[in-house]
């Protein structure tokens, strides 16, 4: 958010309105964070004028991700703010079937059947018979195996891709090469975005600074690089004087582990907090 207003000789800001001869152009940067919130999406980005009488006001914005701009065209100066719209989503509801009730059977009436005495049977004893000795079984000797020993199978070989022909320097993360004018892709465990976008033909030119922003799927996944030049937290940075690769691992915390036996103390180990933040805007 950012105020334009007309000044008068002591340096004053002057309270009425301004009527411009012409229209004039903002014309606003974007941070990477801005195009990620918008996913890629240039017409979820709009600037906006703000009227005391009438509120808010979003102007005609054209969005250019090359440059990293949004730019407007105003005829009167207040305060103006750039805002990224988030898209709607829509719940559906799934019908739910309600079985129809089956119609239980009648019982069936069955007739009461008159019980005929039995002869009470005479007990008669059961002989007894003489326990046999068992012969106890010969124990059979078992052969011990001998071991065979297991071949390994060879490595197969992974083939390397070939380097596409670009002007500049690779961007690769775990792998992937960033696609050309892609702002954000997906990664193992979450979204990976870079600031700025890449040329054309998906390269950087010499010593471009590139920033980039881990967004983890999981509010309790680490994020862990590799092959930047620096980093903290979710965001690192590199300098491009060659094909760079990056690492980028994002996943649960490593749990502590516990101790065996019986210790004489207890030591607690905290994981500092991730931010989640990804660029921020000057005021």
């Amino acid at each position: 958010m950012f105020d334009l207003s007309v000044l008068d000789e002591t340096g004053e800001k002057i309270d009425t309105q301004v009527q411009l001869n012409q229209p004039v152009e903002l014309r606003v940067s974007l941070v990477a964070q801005d195009v990620a919130l918008a996913g890629g999406d240039a017409s979820l980005i709009i600037v906006q004028h703000y009227h005391p009488e009438e509120g808010w006001e979003p102007l005609p914005t054209e969005v250019d991700f090359v440059t990293a701009t949004a730019t407007a065209l105003t005829e009167r100066l207040s305060i103006f703010a750039l805002t990224v719209i988030r898209p709607e989503e829509e719940t559906l509801v799934t019908p739910q079937l309600v079985p129809e009730p089956t119609a239980a059977p009648a019982p069936t009436q069955l007739s009461t059947a008159t019980p005929t005495p039995l002869p009470t049977p005479t007990p008669v004893p059961t002989p007894v018979p003489a326990a046999t000795a068992v012969p106890a079984p010969t124990p059979i000797p078992t052969a011990t195996p001998t071991p065979e020993p297991t071949v390994a199978p060879a490595p197969t070989a992974i083939p390397t891709p070939a380097r596409p022909r670009v002007d500049g320097f690779l961007l690769r993360i775990n792998g992937v090469t960033v696609p050309a004018r892609t702002a954000c892709m997906r990664t193992s465990g979450g979204e990976v975005c870079v600031f700025p976008m890449t040329d054309s033909d998906g390269s950087y030119a010499r010593g471009m600074e590139v920033t980039i922003g881990a967004f983890p799927d999981r509010a309790n996944y680490q994020v862990t690089w590799g092959g930047t030049d620096s980093f903290d937290g979710t965001i690192a940075t590199l300098i491009l004087t060659r094909d760079r690769d990056v690492t980028l691992v994002m996943a649960l915390r490593a749990a502590v582990p516990t101790p065996t036996g019986a210790p004489s103390s207890i030591v607690a180990t905290r994981t500092p907090g991730i931010s989640r933040s990804f660029g921020q805007r000057a005021p």
